[in-house]
């Protein structure tokens, strides 16, 4: 019953001892958005690989699992996610979900404050046209300034499951930082 249970993970550490692979995601066309985006160099401050499952509708019921009601992260502005999708994944896979910045604005300023509520501006979030879900092919990257934006993750349907990584970077002075 404890969260542990329903997900499991690598942290950054241990990538290139277990699976020194996960970096090739960062190959020239991505290199090149990721300094476009900011403005130079950037530095890989974290990672991990993230396994989730169903979870029973009573487990959700009691507590927040997978980050999976609307928030956004404590942190500094600058930092970027990159969620990399390591298995095919449709709606029914618990996709993450985000809104942009304008439309998370909007909706804090009409009140929303916490992952905690519901109703009304919750409904607005999930109807948001900016909303995007994370679905499509093994290898699909979807990039969040998580400190920004509104995002949650999804929560698998029963027989289904969601497979990724997740990178947090930041902007650097000469590519060296750490």
């Amino acid at each position: 019953s404890n969260p542990s249970e329903y997900m499991r993970i690598l942290e950054a550490h241990a990538f290139a001892e277990h699976a020194p692979e996960v970096f090739d995601i960062f190959n020239a066309r991505v290199n090149g958005f990721l300094e476009h985006y900011f403005g130079g160099p950037f530095l890989v401050n974290s990672g991990a690989f993230r396994f989730t499952r169903h979870v029973p509708e009573h487990v959700l019921q009691e507590r927040e699992v997978y980050s999976d009601r609307w928030h956004s992260d404590s942190g500094p502005t600058s930092m970027l996610a990159i969620f990399v999708l390591l298995n095919d994944l449709g709606p029914d896979g618990g996709p993450t979900s985000a809104i942009n910045i304008s439309a998370t604005k909007d909706v804090v300023r009409q009140g929303y404050t916490s992952r905690k509520e519901s109703g009304h501006l919750t409904a607005q979030i999930e109807n948001d046209p900016t909303r995007v879900e994370m679905t499509g092919p093994a290898g699909t990257i979807m990039f969040v300034n998580v400190a920004r934006c509104l995002h949650r993750a999804g929560i698998p349907t029963e027989g289904n499951h969601r497979e990724w990584l997740q990178f947090r970077l930041f902007p650097c002075r000469d590519g060296t930082d750490t």
